[in-house]
């Protein structure tokens, strides 16, 4: 598979198989970690203290850093008024931040901590203050992460198995006719002693194509192994994936 780098191609089917989706699942696991462990933390609500002198100029501000940050103006109820995430924080469960004008010129902003730390340092004189409501997990927004990255890795595996679509088991159909097995070569190579003990590059002329190509035979090779080559078989007359080439080692 090109996206990997790696070449399962000498594991059996199923373990190939089972080692790339393993893979996958490594790769998929660190990054959801971390992700899920940043989800918590950016979520975890903050008070902001900031002083006032004049109520609307507060609003106003508040309205136009917000905005930075993806939030518009929304309802008020009383001194509570709420700035709405837009539809991207709410897929992910951003919940809404609160500007709540309870003491005489000093209001109160509750925001994620993700948000406040951008906006902290825009209101001169402002303090944190403990925070004494309910810390919610947010739940939503992993559901949203896990899907989205098991929809990447489903995409992952179906670009393998389309790309690994001509490596087909034995016996298995091609085209309207024959089988796998028919399209596949076998072809006597004979080596020295020498080279089926220490291993050796031989240049090696394919009988059905004519092609030349250079062959790696491994150190300590026996009498009748056989090299592998997927797809320099023969071709299917009627379109599909070649069959294998294979190399059957003699020793002389």
């Amino acid at each position: 598979m090109s996206l990997l780098l790696f070449d399962a191609a000498p594991l059996a089917e199923p373990y190939r198989t089972i080692f790339v989706v393993a893979v996958l699942i490594g790769i998929v696991a660190i990054p959801l970690g971390l992700a899920l462990w940043r989800l918590q933390s950016r979520n975890r609500p903050r008070h902001l203290r900031i002083p006032y002198s004049d109520r609307d100029a507060l609003i106003y501000q508040v309205t136009k850093v917000l905005s930075l940050v993806g939030f518009s103006q929304g309802p008020a109820a009383g001194q509570t008024i709420l700035f709405q995430p837009n539809a991207a924080q709410k897929l992910f469960g951003m919940a809404p931040i609160e500007l709540l004008l309870d003491q005489p010129a000093k209001a109160r902003l509750t925001a994620t901590n993700g948000i406040m730390r951008r906006i902290a340092h825009n209101f001169r004189g402002a303090t944190e203050e403990k925070y004494t409501g309910r810390t919610t997990f947010p739940l939503k927004g992993i559901a949203t992460a896990v899907a989205l990255l098991l929809g990447t890795m489903a995409i992952f595996l179906g670009v393998f198995f389309l790309s690994n679509r001509s490596r087909l088991p034995s016996g298995s159909s091609v085209g309207s006719g024959g089988s796998t097995q028919d399209l596949d070569v076998v072809q006597a190579l004979d080596i020295t002693p020498g080279q089926a003990s220490l291993g050796a590059y031989i240049d090696v002329k394919i009988a059905h194509t004519g092609q030349l190509f250079n062959v790696h035979v491994p150190a300590k090779s026996t009498e009748g192994t056989r090299l592998r080559f997927a797809g320099m078989g023969k071709a299917p007359p009627q379109g599909g994936p070649y069959g294998d080439f294979y190399l059957l080692l003699h020793i002389q």
